[in-house]
Formats: C-alpha cells, structure tokens, sequence
C-alpha cells in the first residue's frame, strides 16, 4: 500500500510545485504587473536624470557654455579658447534654451536632461513591438537603471544626445524592417541625418542601418513610386549617399577645425597583431557591458563576457536559422545593433575615434537589445513544443532577472549627487571678498569655469588673471602634455605676473581634482612657496571647502624683513676685499 502511494504522493507534489511556479510566472507577465512596475521604473528614471540640474557646472561643461554663450553661431562652432567636440545641433538646441529662459545651471542641463528621457522613453516602444513583456521590462531596466546613461543626462555633454539619437534610429529602423515603405525609408533618413548632427558617434550605425535597408522587402505602397526605386537595393545606396554627404560635410565644416592632433597620440595603441585586437575588443566588451546595472556578484570578466557572449552568438544562430526560413526581422535587428559595436572596437584600434565610457554611450542600447533579443529567442526555443517544466522555469528566471536588476540599478543610483567642481559655490565667495586692489590668480585648471560663473554673476571688474600652466584638455593651441608644466614654468608664469613690489591680498584658485595633476607639477605648492619667498603670510579669511575647487588667500606686505632677505638672497655672498689685493 505504501510503496503504490508513494509515486502517487510525489507525483502530485511535483505537479503542485510546476503548478505554483506556473502561477507566479503568470502573475509576473500579467499586464497589470508589467504596467505598475514599468511605471514606477519610468518615474524613478525621470527623477533621475532631472535630479540635481542645479549644482555648478565642472571644466568640461564650462567650456561647452562658454561656447554656447558666444555672441555669434560662429563663434558657438569654433571657439576662440577651447576644442569644440560637441556636434552643431547638439550646441543649437541648448543655445535656444538659454536665450528663452537665460544662462543657468539648469537651462544649460535642460537639453541633456531632456535627451536622456527621450531616450528611454524611445526605448520603451521600441522593447514593446520586438519582444514579449517580460522581456521588454528587462531590457527597459537595464536601460533606465544603468549608472552611466543616468550620469550623462544630467551633464552639459553631448554624449546623452547620441544615446537619444541612436534609439530614434533603432525605432526608425524596426518600424522600417516591419514595413518597408517610401514614407518610412525618408523617416529613416531624416532621422539618421539628424542623429549625424546631434551626435558624431551615429556614423558606426551607419553600416547595419544599410544592410537593413538592402535586406528589407520593400513595400511598394506608392503606386506612384518610381520603378527603379522600387528596389531595395536602390534605396541603399540613397542611403549611403545622402548618409555621406551628411557626414562628410560636418566633418569638414565641424571635426576638422576641432580635432586636436595631440587626443590622436593619447588614443594611439600599439598593433601588436590580430590576437592584441581580439584582447582590445574583449576588454572594451567588458567596459560596456559594466555599463548596466548588474549585480556586483557578476563583476568577474571572464564570467560576464562569457554569458553575454554566449547568449548572443546563440541568439544569432536562431535568427539565421529564422532568416532562411523567410523570417528576416531577427537577423536584420541583430546586425543593426552588433555592427556599431564591432565598429568602435576596430576604430579604436586604428586610433580613428576612442573608446571610453562616455564614447561608447551611444552603444548601449545597441548591446542591451542584442543581448536580451538573444536571451527571448533562447527561452522561447527552449519551450516551443514543450509542456512541463520549461515554461514555469522559464518564467521564474525571466521575473528573477528583474528583481536582480530592480535592486542593482536601485543601488548602483542610490547616492548624493555632487558637483565635479563647486566654481559657482567659490565665485561667489570670490566675488564677496576680493577687494579691487586684491590680486586674483585663477589657474588654468579653472579658466573657463571662472568665466563661465563670473559672467552669470556679472562680476565683470574682478582683478583677475589667468594661469598658464598645467593646461587640461582641450585648449585650443594649448598641447596637452607633461611638458606644460613645471616649478620653472610656473615660477615665469605666476613668479613673472605677480609684481615683485605687491603688497596686499593674493587670491589662489585652482583645482584639486587628482585626474587633473596626474603627470603634472605639484603647482599649488610651487606657488605658494613662491609667495612665502616673498614674505607673504597665509590669510585670516578661512575659505569654506569647495568641491573639487581651492580657495587660497595670501597677505603680503612688500616691507616684511622676510621680503627683504629674499631680495638679499638673490645676489649671494659678498667677496670681502682687502687693500693691496
């Protein structure tokens, strides 16, 4: 009797287990789970990325607004001071903001802001017409999650510009692969033409968003349509062409007067052969796959690399064994979203354009739909035609990866948003103590910061001047190298522009980010020895501490014994003379 039951018993406590898992993976898919977390995730992305829009701008956003800023659109393009790396209509968009709502922290973040929304935004529809719901909120997490893309929509930077632009691409090319009509190939175009001016990384789409045209079927809706256009190769090659010229003429017109010879020597790599590439394409496959919020438990590189790796060449080999079953979409979407990745590694290895975190921004989304499109094609591959266990299972990974997702993005953001470099905070510091008699000496660290916040402060006869040394990148005419500073250099440019005879305050303002004095001289130090040398004191005045910025007042007073004996010092010891000599 009991040896019948037992099978019986575990029999029906298997089918119970399948049948709550099968519970929970349809409460987990059910549309009104989908909406309530897809809608606490969207909101939560929002509040991101228009969180702390205020705070002060660092080097790198000041100068973008001082160009900006410039009196004319020429002056906008090519700035008088520093490299223009932005692209046109990226600059247009937020110069427009600024003469509506005037210069600010804010209406100089509103674009970039704005951008990053769009983009997830943009996302979201395109993860709704490619995969299933379960799928699309985990694509959609590792979008609106991800540190990266959250950290760019809130800085005066292009780089969330090219994010924007490459979902608007990746929708126009879906809508495109579902219906290949006139009216959506000139959408097509008219999107990648504007993307090539909002964001000079949209040429590596370039090549897949051809070969989707090419491969597309063309829907001859228009009977009014020429023949020969009815082909979709013709319309590749319209394409192509109207892609180049677009791009052709910003990089004569924009690249070419911006582009600093010595950034090609910084990105240079050496070629050490087709197994140093492999190594350069992993390694930069690792960077950006860091990009989205993981679990820090899968930070290892060969296990990362691994599964993403895997997952996608298998999700490739379906979507070819789709495409010659006449089902091209799959394959078609793969290659528009693998081809720009493949792309930046081969480009950074010819030192063409640099890979970094920023760079690459562009290819999240790209690697994000590649990845999880391969992991649907998979899971879907594993259930056809099976009952049992494989679906519920199926589900409760998909719904695991979400919640692992939900509480790596919720901890990776989960932090105080401070300000690179505080210069509005010290500017208005500057500007509420610094006498007209005073001696300001800004550094060149802090050049553009400085105008950018004194101008919006209209401190327009502060007794400033500016440093020449220890250069960040990218003054224009300025090499960005070890050999910009030095106690020698330092001591002509400060030592030269302070007058041997001063007698007053002496103001100090530079830096103290550590990337920025990697490689240079410790020129804080050389400049204030050189102002002990001259018999000046440190300050009462006890500046606040600004993030990132050093406000540093000296007293001096020309008739100090100190001054005295290092002026004696200059000429050395006397030679004592004797008369018969």
């Amino acid at each position: 009797m009991n040896s019948e039951s037992a099978p019986a018993n575990a029999n029906h406590f298997l089918d119970a287990v399948r049948n709550s898992l099968s519970w929970v993976g349809q409460i987990a898919g059910s549309r009104a789970i989908f909406c309530l977390v897809a809608i606490a995730a969207g909101v939560y992305g929002v509040i991101l990325r228009s969180s702390g829009l205020g705070r002060s701008l660092w080097l790198d956003e000041a100068w973008v607004a001082n160009s900006i800023s410039a009196h004319s659109l020429g002056g906008m393009f090519y700035y008088d001071d520093w490299l223009q790396s932005s692209p046109p209509l990226f600059l247009i968009l937020v110069r427009t903001i600024v003469a509506i709502f005037g210069l600010s922290n804010m209406a100089l973040r509103a674009v970039p802001s704005a951008l990053g929304i769009a983009a997830i935004l943009i996302m979201f529809v395109i993860l709704l017409r490619i995969l299933s719901r379960q799928y699309a909120l985990l694509a959609w997490l590792l979008l609106v999650l991800s540190p990266v893309t959250v950290t760019y929509s809130r800085m005066l930077k292009q780089y969330s510009a090219e994010l924007a632009a490459t979902t608007a691409i990746l929708l126009a090319c879906v809508l495109y692969i579902e219906k290949a009509s006139i009216r959506r190939f000139w959408l097509l175009v008219a999107i990648v033409s504007a993307g090539l001016l909002s964001g000079y990384a949209v040429a590596f789409l370039l090549p897949g968003v051809a070969f989707m045209v090419w491969m597309s079927p063309n829907h001859n809706s228009d009977k009014t349509e020429q023949q020969w256009f009815q082909s979709a190769f013709a319309r590749a090659i319209v394409f192509s062409v109207i892609a180049a010229v677009t791009l052709i003429g910003e990089y004569y017109w924009f690249v070419i007067p911006n582009s600093p010879a010595v950034l090609h020597a910084e990105w240079a790599k050496k070629h050490d052969g087709l197994l140093n590439f492999f190594s350069l394409a992993a390694s930069e496959s690792y960077q950006l796959i860091g990009d989205l919020p993981l679990n820090h438990r899968f930070q290892e590189q060969t296990i990362r690399l691994a599964v993403f790796g895997f997952t996608i060449a298998v999700g490739i080999a379906l979507a070819l064994l789709s495409f010659l079953k006449g089902r091209r979409n799959w394959l078609l979407i793969q290659i528009v979203c693998l081809l720009p990745c493949l792309s930046l590694s081969i480009s950074d290895w010819f030192n063409w354009y640099p890979f970094s975190e920023r760079t690459s921004l562009f290819a999240v989304p790209c690697l994000i739909v590649a990845f999880v499109g391969s992991l649907q094609l998979i899971c879907f591959f594993l259930m056809k035609g099976r009952r049992g266990w494989s679906k519920p299972l199926v589900e409760l990974a998909a719904l695991g990866a979400i919640v692992i997702t939900l509480n790596a993005g919720w901890s990776k953001n989960y932090r105080h948003i401070d300000s690179a470099e505080d210069m509005d905070g010290a500017t208005s510091f500057l500007k509420a103590h610094v006498q007209h008699q005073d001696f300001l000496w800004v550094h060149a660290s802090t050049t553009e910061a400085f105008k950018l916040y004194a101008t919006m402060k209209n401190w327009h006869d502060a007794p400033v001047h500016f440093g020449h040394t220890a250069w960040p990148c990218c003054a224009r005419g300025v090499i960005h190298d070890d050999s910009t500073s030095s106690e020698a250099l330092v001591r002509v440019d400060f030592g030269g522009a302070l007058p041997r005879h001063f007698s007053g305050r002496v103001w100090l303002l530079y830096t103290t980010r550590p990337e920025h004095w990697h490689g240079m001289a410790d020129e804080p130090q050389i400049m204030q020895a050189i102002l002990r040398e001259r018999g000046c004191t440190k300050a009462p005045i006890i500046a606040p501490a600004f993030n990132g910025i050093a406000v540093i007042p000296f007293d001096c007073q020309s008739g100090s014994p100190s001054y005295f004996a290092s002026q004696l010092s200059q000429f050395g010891p006397r030679n004592s003379t004797k008369p018969g000599n």
